[in-house]
């Protein structure tokens, strides 16, 4: 598992266009047809409307594969990055959660080194400083939560500890990334999985978002 999925440093504009580069000269990011002519393969196409390098596609393809699709590994990183400014994460809450994911789930943290120390620490009754930096799976715990048990938006928020506000805007976020995601799924065979998953939480939350 790369922590490069769930990371809160975005990489300068010079990096992503090196990056770029190196990737495009790779055979697997470029086909060539009968006429010399080059173009983007459908990895290199799809990475382009998720705004990803290409080759950080290919981890999100892993990451999705490792974790068989699974709603908390998909949320997770659909959730936007630096949401720790607009929430503070229930270090209790954030204990209970953790305890009824399934084991598949709880893999995403514990693969990670730096969350699973975080989270020795936090099952030491001691609460980590740096905590914030969990918001993102806080996040992605609430709307995994708002899922399977069909919650209202002010139980949600409420038991998470956060505001109805930042809840809703996390949910449009949420849902600005799976239509990327469904549109990657439908066009890229090595996706295919992600097909169902993605659009179930879609329809629930475009759903949902309805009533806020």
């Amino acid at each position: 598992m790369s922590l490069t999925l769930f990371n809160h440093q975005k990489p300068n504009a010079n990096e992503i266009l090196e990056q770029k580069i190196t990737d495009l000269k790779e055979p697997e990011f470029l086909l060539e047809n009968s006429e010399n002519e080059l173009s983007l393969s459908p990895i290199a196409f799809v990475a382009r409307f998720l705004r990803l390098i290409p080759r950080k596609l290919l981890i999100l393809i892993e990451h999705f594969s490792t974790y068989k699709n699974s709603v908390f590994s998909i949320v997770a990183y659909c959730i936007p990055s630096g949401i720790g400014k607009y929430m503070k994460v229930n270090a209790e809450v954030f204990r209970n959660e953790y305890l009824k994911l399934d084991d598949m789930d709880k893999q995403v943290f514990e693969n990670i080194s730096y969350y699973n120390n975080m989270l020795i620490t936090l099952f030491n009754g001691v609460t980590p400083a740096r905590l914030k930096h969990c918001s993102r799976f806080y996040a992605a715990m609430m709307i995994l939560r708002l899922f399977q048990d069909k919650m209202k938006d002010v139980q949600c928020a409420e038991m998470f500890d956060v505001q109805k506000e930042v809840l809703r805007d996390i949910c449009k976020n949420v849902c600005l990334e799976l239509k990327r995601l469904k549109k990657a799924a439908a066009y890229l065979q090595e996706m295919a999985a992600l097909r169902k998953p993605v659009s179930d939480l879609l329809g629930f939350l475009e759903k949902y978002s309805k009533d806020f």
